[in-house]
């Protein structure tokens, strides 16, 4: 039988996942472990990655103290190879996740402080612990930018923008995008599922946009073609036909160069003409 308490995280999860967009939970629950499961011995932590921003206060001598945290009751977890596993308990059920979402971080922790299901709250470790995971929940760097096909783009914009306006894919049809959140601003998240640009706009004004490349593992082609299929295809292109783009002539002025001698002797013939204007009174003077 499924206790009520078990049934309403478990939900929570699965909802974190939908409300997502995409898998996030580190872990996922299978029942409840009790120290009966251990052998009548409280659970332990056996392992972590100690170079996660939310184990900083174990490192070095530090990490002594975790041997002294008993667990008489977790939740039989299983990994779900999303985010990534900081701690594990001696059995190998994880026992703290880190999942990234967007510009933010979540937790997940398989074990509660409660008295009758572990010694932590007695740890003088406790209340600088759970400050240094507070203090910890933001992302060690922003997303990157770049962004491929396939990939899942997340941005956050103001409700109102998401309520009235829809997301459009490169070929300017609408995407259904998924929304977190329950300010003035919501986290939006769709699969780029081609090249192009992704915008959010309003009357012609892009209020967000986001160019997807293709992948270039996927699209490069290093091989040779053939100059007879080269040949046969000019040869299938009808006389006439082609793309006269505007500024060709300047850049055959780069490439080519432009003969420039004559507008020297225009401009020299300019000067002596100023020349004679100039000093014809002195010379009208002069009586010459």
């Amino acid at each position: 039988m499924i206790s009520p308490v078990f049934a309403s995280i478990f939900k929570n999860l699965l909802a974190l996942d939908s409300a997502a967009g995409r898998p996030i939970v580190p872990f996922q629950l299978a029942g409840k472990l009790t120290t009966e499961n251990f052998g009548g011995e409280p659970q332990k932590i056996a392992k972590g990655n100690f170079n996660s921003r939310f184990l900083r206060l174990f490192r070095g001598e530090n990490r002594q103290a975790l041997r002294l945290l008993d667990f008489y009751a977790v939740q039989r977890a299983l990994p779900t190879g999303e985010g990534e596993i900081a701690l594990t308990f001696a059995d190998g059920t994880p026992a703290l996740g880190i999942s990234e979402i967007g510009i933010g971080t979540a937790v997940f922790v398989n074990f509660t402080p409660a008295e009758l299901s572990s010694n932590l709250a007695r740890q003088r470790l406790f209340p600088a612990w759970m400050q240094e995971i507070t203090k910890n929940l933001t992302p060690q760097s922003t997303p990157d930018a770049t962004r491929d096909v396939g990939a899942t783009l997340i941005t956050t914009v103001w409700r109102r923008d998401f309520k009235n306006h829809e997301f459009t894919g490169p070929d300017g049809t609408a995407i259904i995008a998924k929304a977190v959140g329950d300010g003035e601003q919501v986290t939006a998240s769709f699969a780029a599922n081609r090249p192009g640009i992704y915008q959010l706009e309003q009357s012609n004004a892009p209020i967000w946009n986001e160019a997807v490349n293709a992948n270039a593992d996927e699209e490069s082609d290093l091989r040779s073609i053939d100059s007879a299929e080269l040949t046969s295809r000019a040869e299938s292109v009808p006389d006439g036909e082609g793309h006269f783009v505007k500024g060709a002539d300047d850049y055959r002025e780069v490439t080519e160069g432009k003969p420039v001698l004559h507008c020297f002797l225009i401009a020299l013939a300019v000067f002596l003409l100023i020349e004679m204007l100039l000093f014809r009174p002195f010379q009208k003077a002069a009586g010459h």
